[in-house]
């Protein structure tokens, strides 16, 4: 369970366990007023009505800590029934490729061995730092994640809809680069749904002045993916091929 999920139960159980203590409390008082008194002078019995308010009171506190109870139980079950992208890595799933197309036409599934291995978490806006040789040096930064309106060249498949991660790459080095951060880039959605993105509807959307990227130059672009209509992204899975093996970086959305 995610961090602000464990804060919002915590403040609806304290709430409910105020409200309990308030109407117990309320009820002692309500109790000990109808306790004969044991002074030796006599104190003037309680007026009728007053009682009856108080009594009122005592079942309104304790219709309030039932019903701030129960809020607390449902609240409960809705937000750890929610999914928060935990199958993004306990349970992967693929879904079918909608940019790449067998023969025929056929959608393909991509494998789960095509998934490249978790790598660095890196939050936000912070960057996954690339080094291919002294002079050849940049970074890969994700700053976010977009809902993106279809238009004449860029229209979603039925039961899909388009986001686009913008991607910042920056050239640190001496040397001129051409960028590559939408280069094996995923997304996995909240219920572990793993996606690649869409290379047509990225070209579509890409600078083309940035093909070569100077030193200390930099260049954002707009990584598009479809996923499920009903789904929210979670994560972002960035890998980059540095001398043998890869570098991989996961943004959490």
């Amino acid at each position: 369970m995610s961090s602000s999920r464990k804060r919002v139960l915590s403040w609806v159980a304290v709430a409910a366990v105020t409200a309990v203590a308030v109407a117990v409390a309320a009820r002692v008082r309500a109790g000990n007023s109808d306790v004969e008194t044991t002074e030796p002078v006599p104190t003037p019995p309680e007026p009728e009505p007053v009682r009856r308010r108080r009594r009122r009171v005592w079942w309104w506190m304790a219709g309030l800590a039932v019903v701030l109870v129960a809020a607390g139980g449902g609240l409960a079950v809705v937000l750890t029934s929610r999914p928060d992208g935990a199958a993004c890595l306990s349970q992967p799933t693929m879904a079918a490729d909608t940019a790449d197309t067998g023969v025929g036409g056929a959608i393909l599934v991509p494998l789960l061995r095509d998934l490249p291995p978790a790598g660095q978490v890196i939050p936000l806006g912070g960057a996954l730092t690339l080094e291919h040789s002294a002079e050849m040096r940049h970074e890969i930064t994700v700053l976010g994640v977009d809902g993106l309106k279809p238009n004449e060249r860029i229209q979603p498949v039925h039961g899909r809809r388009l986001v686009s991660v913008r991607v910042r790459e920056r050239n640190t080095g001496q040397l001129p680069i051409i960028p590559q951060g939408d280069d094996h880039a995923w997304l996995c959605d909240t219920d572990g749904y793993w996606y690649q993105h869409d290379t047509v509807m990225t070209t579509l959307l890409a600078d083309t002045a940035a093909a070569q990227l100077d030193s200390r130059l930099q260049v954002e672009q707009r990584v598009v993916f479809q996923i499920r209509a009903e789904s929210e992204p979670s994560r972002v899975r960035i890998a980059q091929y540095v001398g043998t093996g890869p570098r991989t970086g996961d943004w959490k959305l």
